[in-house]
């Protein structure tokens, strides 16, 4: 119940809720040197706020990308952040100014993941991209180039740096009829012959021990574990070795005929906290050292995309509906009283809402049957619905 959650003090609570642009957001990263955040939105627009002022609008920043923002990252030293774009480029950005420094051409389709190469901390910093094209890229930002590429995955890539000059691959799979199979865990070794090449290598296999395709990975850097998630409902702990899973953690389902929601993004808090997001609107907490406990479910209003940790009691979540929401373990930061009633209020209205369908106004203002050959689509893979006959 909400009393008992709000006594609970390994529960999270809202802390503050921002707008970008309006449009919905794809991904989010965090700056610690300076206290900001910078976002990425299905318009292509970057927003960025200074976290420690009072303000909850974000400023549009940087270049308008053509095209989704499906991925961000800043770099170790907080001086510079990558943002992948679903037209296949990833830009390189000033952290201070939000000054387009590089753009880099090498993938054919989206660049839907991005993470970094420590090199054993030699100080030589590498990007790893992963995308729509069944590649993964390693890329040097020093001189713009494209230093490896990983090829031969099954469709979209999700991509992880690991310590000891190693890194992770995930790989959607292959679809055959209804049925998903070949996704796949590759752990590589890493060997960096100059600033212009390095050589790449296959260590580990894992293949088809999730049940559907793996959308994410995120590294627990205290226990050295590899974490996959997938729209089969489950995160997997794996050993960042060999790729093997050592556990699995469940979307606690409420009856056995109920589909699993499908986990978008994971990533890892610290102190055992891991948090991952659903499709379908939640943000899902476990406590590792809580393990009797069931996890913490936290509805939004709309699919989340993505979760960005910002210290082991805070996190924050990328929403469909164009809010990015702070979540926080320490009361000093809980959200007022009545800004929390409003957002499990906004939860609440679009819930009944899905339940119910469309209003007779909604369905009013859909596109009639008889223009659906003139409706362009904007993405790949979307529902587009009409009304016929209405």
């Amino acid at each position: 119940t909400m009393a008992q959650q709000q006594q609970d003090p390994n529960s999270f609570r809202l802390s503050k809720s921002l707008i970008a642009d309006g449009d919905p957001v794809r991904c989010l990263t965090f700056m610690s040197d300076n206290n900001a955040m910078v976002s990425g939105s299905q318009s292509g627009a970057l927003s960025s706020i200074d976290l420690s002022g009072e303000a909850r609008i974000m400023q549009t920043v940087g270049v308008r990308h053509s095209h989704h923002i499906t991925a961000i990252a800043s770099s170790h030293d907080n001086k510079r952040y990558v943002t992948g774009c679903k037209d296949n480029l990833i830009r390189v950005f000033d952290s201070a100014t939000h000054g387009l420094i590089a753009t880099l051409n090498g993938h054919e389709k989206a660049v839907t993941s991005l993470s970094w190469f420590d090199n054993n901390n030699d100080g030589q910093l590498l990007l790893i991209s992963g995308s729509w094209d069944g590649t993964a890229k390693m890329w040097n930002l020093e001189t713009g180039t494209c230093v490896a590429t990983l090829p031969g995955h099954e469709n979209t890539v999700s991509v992880q740096g690991l310590p000891h000059g190693r890194l992770a691959t995930g790989s959607a799979g292959i679809a055959q009829g209804n049925q998903i199979h070949d996704h796949k865990i590759r752990i590589w070794e890493v060997s960096i012959t100059s600033p212009l090449v390095a050589n790449v290598t296959l260590l580990q296999t894992v293949a088809n021990d999730h049940n559907g395709p793996i959308r994410g990975l995120a590294f627990d850097y205290e226990s050295q574990y590899l974490l996959s998630c997938s729209n089969d409902g489950t995160v997997k702990i794996r050993d960042s070795s060999t790729g093997e899973c050592v556990s699995t953690l469940v979307y606690p389902s409420t009856t056995e005929q109920q589909q699993p929601p499908m986990f978008l993004a994971v990533a890892y808090l610290g102190k055992g906290r891991i948090v991952a997001c659903t499709e379908d609107g939640n943000a899902v907490v476990w406590n590792m050292s809580e393990t009797q406990q069931g996890p913490q479910i936290i509805p939004h209003p709309n699919c989340v995309w993505s979760v960005t940790p910002l210290s082991p009691q805070d996190f924050a979540t990328a929403c469909n509906d164009g809010f990015i929401r702070f979540f926080t373990l320490e009361p000093s930061r809980f959200a007022p009283a009545d800004e929390i009633a409003s957002f499990h209020d906004a939860v609440s209205e679009a819930r009944a809402k899905t339940s119910t369908g469309p209003s007779a106004e909604e369905i009013a203002g859909l596109p009639k049957w008889e223009m659906n050959s003139l409706t362009l689509g904007r993405s790949e893979g979307q529902v587009q619905v009409f009304n016929k006959g209405g």
